[in-house]
C-alpha cells in the first residue's frame, strides 16, 4: 500500500494533470457543441424544406400546375440559375414565398418534378423523427426528401 509520502507529486506533475483534466473537458463540451450546431442546421433545413413544400402545393392550387423544374439533370438546385430563370423563382415571383430558403451549409436545396411525382431534397446527416421522411437519389447521393402531394 502508499503512503502519502511515497505518492508525493511534484508541483509539475500537479500542473500537467490539472492541465490534462481541464484539456479533455474543454474536449468533450466542444464536441458536444459541434454535435447540437449540426443538429440545428439540418432542423432549420427540415423546416425551410416544409416551406418549399407548402409554396409548390399553393402555387399547384392557384395554377393547377407544379413549378417547372429547370436544367438538364433530373434535379435543379434550388435559387439556381438555368439559363435566364432561377429554379422555383416563380414561387417568391407571384408570392408564394419572400425569398427563397438558403441552405446554412455548403449542401444545397434541390427540386425535381417529373412523370414520377414532385420532390423536394436536402443533406440531413441527423434522423430526426419527421412525417414523410424518405431518401432520394440526388446526383449520387442518398438525401432526405419529400413528396409533394395534394
Amino acid at each position: 500500500m502508499l503512503t502519502y509520502t511515497q505518492f508525493k507529486l511534484t508541483k509539475t506533475s500537479r500542473l500537467l494533470v490539472g492541465f490534462c483534466i481541464v484539456v479533455f473537458g474543454v474536449w468533450f463540451i466542444a464536441a458536444q457543441f459541434t454535435q447540437a450546431a449540426k443538429q440545428g442546421k439540418d432542423a432549420v433545413k427540415q423546416i425551410e424544406i416544409r416551406e418549399l413544400e407548402k409554396a409548390v402545393i399553393l402555387y399547384n392550387i392557384s395554377r393547377n400546375e407544379y413549378p417547372e423544374k429547370l436544367g438538364d439533370s433530373e434535379w435543379c438546385e434550388v435559387g439556381a440559375r438555368y439559363g435566364d430563370r432561377r429554379c422555383l423563382y416563380e414561387l417568391t415571383r407571384d408570392g408564394y414565398l419572400g425569398t427563397l430558403p438558403v441552405s446554412p451549409d455548403e449542401s444545397p436545396y434541390y427540386y425535381r418534378h417529373d412523370q414520377t411525382g414532385v420532390y423536394l431534397a436536402a443533406s440531413i446527416e441527423y434522423a430526426l423523427n419527421t412525417s414523410k421522411q424518405q431518401t432520394c437519389d440526388v446526383k449520387g447521393i442518398d438525401m432526405w426528401c419529400i413528396e409533394i402531394r395534394l
